[in-house]
C-alpha cells in the first residue's frame, strides 16, 4: 500500500518578548522543523511561514493567516512547529485548533520539541491542554510587568512611545523622555492648523507641503531637518499624516493613553474626557492652543462623505496578489455604484497613480470582469502549454530536480569532510602549541587563517543545504497547484474562487497588458495582451 505523502507548512513565531531566547530565532526555528522533516519519508515542503515581532495572545498574524489559506486551499496538509508556544499562547485558541479545527481540515500537526504527531498521538488532550496553559499563564505574567512598568512610566510624564510626534523630539530629564518642541517643524505645525482652519481640505495642504518642500514626517526623522536639501528626495506627505496631525492632543501638550493601545484622534473636547482614555496633561510645552486646536478638529465633524469612487472594504478574492508592473505596488481596490442604484463595480489601480511628487506612476486602472477573463483566458492558456494533467502529480515531481539534488547533496558530503579534516587539523596544531613545537605568533596566524576557511566552508555548507530545500519546496508547490487545476472542476467552468489559488502573483502594465507567475513558481511568466486581445506568449 502506497503511503501518503504530506505537503508541509513550517511554522515559526518570535514576539515582541525580550525573554525569548535565541534558540528560538526564526531561523532556528525553521531548522529544527526541516532536520525533522529529512528523517521522515513522506513529507515534501510546500513553503516556511513566519511572524516576527507578533504576539501568541491571539491569531491576527500575516504569516499565520497565509498558512492557514494555504490549509483551506488544500496546499498543506501538515503543520510543523518547534513548539506549542510558538504556534500560540493563548490557552483556548490553540487548544481549537490542534484539537478541532485542524483534525476537521484533515491536517496533520506536528510539535517537534514536544513530542508531539496528531497522527499518532490520538488520547494527549490533557497534555496538551496543561502544555498550552502553561504557555498562555507565563505570556500572561510577562505582559503584566511590562504594562505595569510603561503605567508607572506614564505616571511620571514620560513618553513611553516610539518616534515621537511630528515637530517633537525627545530629551532626558530626571529620568523621563520629555517631548521637546523642535521650532522649525513647530512651524509648519502650525501652519497647517492655519490652512484647514482656513478651510483648505487635507489634499490642498499635502500639495502646500511638497511646495514648501517640507519632509514628510518620516523622512523627517530620517533626515533630521525639516525641509529638504540638495541631493535629498522629496516624498509628499499622506492625507492621513496631515490628518494625524490636526487630531492628536499632544500638540495641546497632553499625552494620551489609551487601554488597548490605540491612537487617540480628539474631535473635541469630550474625546478628551472618554473613559478609555488616560490623559496626563501638561507633561510638555504645546504648540496648539485649545481653541485653535478644537475649530480644525470640528471641520472633521461636518464634512461631507466625499462622493464617487470609494474604497472597498469588503473581501477582495485577489487581495495580495495583484501588483503595478512599473513600480510594483499592490494595487488598491475601489468601486462606484451604477446609476439607478444598481450593483457596485470594483476596479483595480496603483496606489502611486495619485501622487504629485517622483513617485507618480502613470500606470492605468482595471476594472473587475476585465480582469476576470484576463486571468481565465492565462489559465486555459497555461493548461494547453503544461499538456495533459499527469496522473500521479507527486510521482512526477520525485524526478523534478533530481540531478541537482543530487549534486547539492555531494556538495554537502565533501564540505563536511572538508570541516572535519579542518577540525582534526585544528586540534593537532594546538597540541603542538602545547607541547612548544610552535610559538604563539604562528599559531594564532595558523587559527584566524583556518577561522575564515571553516567561516567560508559553512557558508558553502548552508547554501547547498538550502539549495535542496528550494528544489523541494518548489516540488511541493507543483504538485499542489497541479492538483489544484483537476480539482477545479474544468477550466472553462471556474469560479472567481479558484483562480487566485492558481495564480502567485499577476502584474498590470499599460494597456491592461498583464504578467501572470502561476501557482507551481515554475520557470515561465504568461504575459496576456489587452482586454479584448488575446495571449501574447511566453
Amino acid at each position: 500500500m502506497k503511503r501518503k505523502r504530506y505537503s508541509v507548512g513550517i511554522y515559526s513565531r518570535l514576539s515582541v518578548d525580550s525573554h525569548d531566547r535565541k534558540n528560538e530565532s526564526i531561523e532556528m526555528q525553521v531548522k529544527i522543523a526541516k532536520a525533522y522533516m529529512e528523517r521522515q519519508e513522506d513529507m515534501v515542503l510546500y513553503d516556511c511561514y513566519s511572524d516576527l515581532g507578533k504576539t501568541g495572545m491571539n491569531f491576527a498574524r500575516e504569516g499565520f493567516e497565509r498558512l492557514m489559506t494555504d490549509v483551506r486551499l488544500r496546499f498543506v496538509d501538515c503543520v510543523i512547529v518547534k513548539d506549542f508556544s510558538r504556534f500560540g499562547r493563548d490557552y483556548i485558541e490553540t487548544g481549537n485548533y490542534i484539537q478541532k479545527i485542524f483534525p476537521f481540515l484533515g491536517v496533520r500537526f506536528i510539535s517537534v520539541a514536544d513530542g508531539y504527531d496528531s497522527l499518532t498521538c490520538h488520547n494527549d488532550d490533557i497534555g496538551i491542554s496543561l502544555r498550552n496553559l502553561a504557555n498562555e499563564m507565563y505570556a500572561r505574567d510577562v505582559a503584566v510587568k511590562v504594562k505595569s512598568a510603561k503605567q508607572a512610566d506614564r505616571e511620571a510624564g514620560s513618553y513611553v512611545g516610539g518616534l515621537p510626534p511630528y515637530g517633537y523630539h525627545i530629551k532626558r530629564e530626571d529620568g523621563r523622555r520629555v517631548l521637546c518642541i523642535d521650532k522649525e517643524a513647530a512651524e509648519v505645525v502650525k501652519s497647517i492648523y492655519r490652512l484647514f482652519v482656513e478651510g483648505k481640505s487635507t489634499g490642498e495642504i499635502v500639495v502646500w507641503l511638497y511646495g514648501e518642500e517640507v519632509h514628510r514626517p518620516m523622512d523627517y526623522h530620517k533626515y533630521g531637518h525639516v525641509r529638504r536639501w540638495d541631493g535629498e528626495f522629496l516624498c509628499q506627505w499622506g492625507k492621513g499624516s496631515v490628518k494625524a496631525v490636526l487630531t492628536n492632543p499632544v500638540y495641546l501638550g497632553h499625552l494620551p493613553q489609551s487601554s488597548g493601545g490605540k491612537r487617540l484622534m480628539a474631535r473635541s473636547r469630550s474625546d478628551l474626557e472618554g473613559r478609555d482614555w488616560n490623559i496626563k496633561r501638561g507633561t510638555h510645552r504645546a504648540m496648539i492652543d485649545e481653541e485653535m486646536f478644537f475649530r480644525a478638529a470640528g471641520r472633521f465633524k461636518t464634512q461631507p462623505a466625499a462622493g464617487g469612487r470609494h474604497a472597498c472594504r469588503g473581501t477582495d478574492p485577489f487581495a495580495g496578489i495583484l501588483f503595478c508592473g512599473k513600480c510594483k505596488k499592490r494595487l488598491g481596490r475601489s468601486s462606484v455604484r451604477e446609476s439607478g442604484g444598481g450593483t457596485r463595480r470594483y476596479f483595480y489601480f496603483c496606489r502611486n497613480a495619485g501622487r504629485i511628487d517622483g513617485l507618480r506612476c502613470e500606470n492605468d486602472a482595471i476594472d473587475a470582469e476585465t480582469l476576470v477573463r484576463l486571468f481565465h483566458a492565462a489559465l486555459v492558456r497555461e493548461a494547453a502549454l503544461s499538456g495533459s494533467l499527469p496522473d500521479d502529480p507527486a510521482q512526477k515531481n520525485e524526478e523534478y530536480g533530481k540531478a541537482e539534488k543530487a549534486e547539492a547533496r555531494r556538495r554537502c558530503a565533501a564540505i563536511g569532510t572538508k570541516l572535519s579534516q579542518a577540525a582534526y587539523a585544528k586540534s593537532r596544531m594546538y597540541a603542538k602549541y602545547r607541547e612548544g613545537a610552535a610559538g604563539i605568533a604562528v599559531y594564532k596566524e595558523w587559527e584566524q587563517k583556518k577561522q575564515e576557511e571553516e567561516k567560508r566552508l559553512s557558508a558553502a555548507y548552508k547554501e547547498a543545504e538550502d539549495q535542496i530545500c528550494r528544489i523541494d519546496a518548489v516540488a511541493g508547490r507543483r504538485e499542489a497547484y497541479v492538483r489544484m487545476l483537476s480539482e477545479s472542476g474544468g477550466l472553462f467552468g471556474m469560479d472567481v474562487e479558484w483562480m487566485p489559488a492558481l495564480i502567485r502573483r499577476a502584474e498590470l502594465y499599460p494597456g491592461k497588458r498583464m504578467e501572470i507567475t502561476f501557482g507551481h513558481a515554475g520557470p515561465g511568466t504568461l504575459k496576456t495582451g489587452e482586454a479584448g486581445g488575446g495571449d501574447a506568449g511566453r
